[in-house]
């Protein structure tokens, strides 16, 4: 739990009722809660993956294979030769099954049997010369090579179990996704029930009888809108809805559209087409001519993808949940506050992650809209240390052109940090540490002061040296997204005390 958490209103757990005088709940919570729960689902996948990783080559039936061959040969390979093998027999088998799909292509095509022949023995050729090829290279022997190969059966083209497994996280994912989008739109409704007006819905009297009040008789009209959107749509249709409903569109939430509705596509090729290019796929994924994918081609999932979709999806959840509960609500209001707070601290949990692409993602779409202007400042060092992170040369000139002069010192120390002076932020960092303006668990948290911290190991105030020599001389450790509140406590900038009189042009 953190210190979001701990603020959390009451009437979170129950974002469909109503709190005091009849008063609906606010989007803020509404949303804030459909979030949290979305967020717990991918990051289970992500543990889930990490768990896996010791346990999926045991299942792996090309790893049995390399070793089954290499002990009958009495040929010794190491970790690193049985992973590479294992990759050439996996390019193998796709080679022999894109091949065998556009045999099934040309035949439906009606093409020249003799001409498919033909094609079908030059490729074959083709792909063995290339496959012995590389494995000789590999194993440095040509029988064990040559025993590999013949292990390949290309009529009997299976699934490995970890094309299995992330296949079903990936349907696992995306279907979070779509219950996350019926949320938001549920939330949407319950704060703007007049966008049903001009809806029909037909009900026999018995059937009206059955509600207590207006209101029951309205969640169960918005439910059943909501149902009928996400069964009879996808992501374009969906997304549609909430550019006519909300005025929000896919560039206000996502900087990869594109990629978005290729994650949607791809899910449902795995769960209705086993995996193979459809002409849906064609038309939906705008991508897919410029990579030369044709109809029947298999799209597999490994973790790579899969976890790359997780980290889109995430940054595409959080940004559309705070952004509809901004056009959702009358500013100033206290619930959009805490919400974009508990925005922040999410990004910033990013950065102790190293997931350097959602930091500058999310700050690139949130950044504008945030109602504090400390925030503002908080989500751009965060965005400059990503960026700096992933070696974007303009970090240096635009962080030079910086004024902190009417800004809090920890703002003066986050200039001197990106600029790489190491040793005149560290002078900064033991005065503000000495006069409480920085503590030393903050000096130690901050991703930021990782230079600092291994230039000058150990302590960073000039009172009670050694106290804490062991954290610091671990930079790298890593701690939950959410561990701390970057809100209520944010690490070296307190945040109604940050900005002074004005705000950097």
């Amino acid at each position: 739990m953190n210190d979001d958490d701990a603020a959390a209103p009451a009437a979170e757990d129950a974002p469909s009722k109503k709190v005091g005088n009849d008063t609906p709940t606010p989007p803020s919570i509404q949303l804030r809660t459909a979030l949290r729960r979305y967020l717990t689902v991918l990051n289970g996948v992500e543990q889930i993956v990490d768990l896996s990783k010791p346990h999926l080559p045991s299942l792996d039936a090309l790893t049995h294979i390399v070793d089954a061959l290499a002990a009958e040969r009495g040929v010794s390979i190491s970790a690193d030769q049985r992973l590479q093998i294992r990759d050439i027999l996996v390019d193998l088998l796709i080679a022999y099954r894109d091949h065998f799909d556009e045999l099934g292509r040309l035949h439906s095509e009606g093409q020249n049997k003799s001409d498919i022949q033909k094609l079908h023995a030059e490729k074959m050729t083709a792909i063995w010369d290339s496959g012995y090829e590389r494995l000789s290279e590999t194993s440095t022997d040509g029988v064990l090579a040559l025993d590999l190969m013949l292990s390949v059966n290309p009529e009997a083209i299976v699934r490995q179990p970890s094309e299995l497994f992330y296949s079903s996280l990936m349907v696992s994912t995306v279907s979070a996704c779509e219950v996350y989008l019926g949320q938001t739109m549920r939330a949407f409704l319950r704060t703007k029930p007049e966008a049903l007006f001009g809806t029909e819905i037909k009900f026999q009297f018995a059937d009206i009888n059955q509600f207590d009040s207006i209101q029951s008789l309205r969640n169960h009209h918005i439910e059943r809108q909501v149902e009928g959107i996400i069964r009879q749509g996808g992501i374009e249709e969906w997304m549609k809805w909430f550019q006519t409903k909300v005025k929000v569109d896919f560039p206000q939430v996502t900087e990869s559209p594109n990629q978005i509705r290729e994650i949607f596509q791809r899910r449902h090729i795995h769960v209705h087409n086993d995996g193979e290019v459809s002409d849906l796929y064609l038309a939906k994924t705008k991508d897919a001519a410029k990579e030369g994918l044709t109809a029947g081609q298999y799209l597999g999932i490994d973790e790579e993808y899969l976890l790359q979709a997780v980290d889109r999806l995430r940054s595409f959840g959080i940004a559309l949940a705070v952004v509809l509960a901004r056009k959702l609500t009358r500013k100033p209001d206290a619930a959009l506050e805490e919400f974009e707070g508990y925005a922040v601290n999410l990004i910033y949990g990013f950065l102790r992650q190293r997931k350097f692409h959602l930091v500058i993602e999310l700050s690139h779409l949130l950044t504008d809209g945030m109602g504090k202007a400390d925030r503002k400042l908080l989500l751009q060092v965060n965005q400059w240390i990503a960026r700096k992170e992933t070696g974007d040369k303009r970090v240096s000139s635009e962080v030079a052109a910086w004024d902190t002069s009417a800004m809090y010192p920890t703002f003066d120390l986050a200039k001197l940090a990106l600029l790489d002076e190491v040793e005149q932020a560290h002078e900064l960092a033991k005065k503000l540490v000495d006069n409480g303006t920085l503590s030393e668990q903050e000096y130690l948290d901050w991703p930021l002061l990782e230079e600092v911290r291994k230039a000058f190991p150990g302590n960073c105030s000039n009172e009670g040296e050694g106290l804490v020599e062991n954290v610091a001389n671990s930079p790298q450790v890593e701690l939950p997204a959410q561990a701390l509140s970057y809100d209520e406590q944010p690490p070296v900038i307190l945040e109604e005390r940050t900005v002074r009189d004005r705000s950097p042009s």
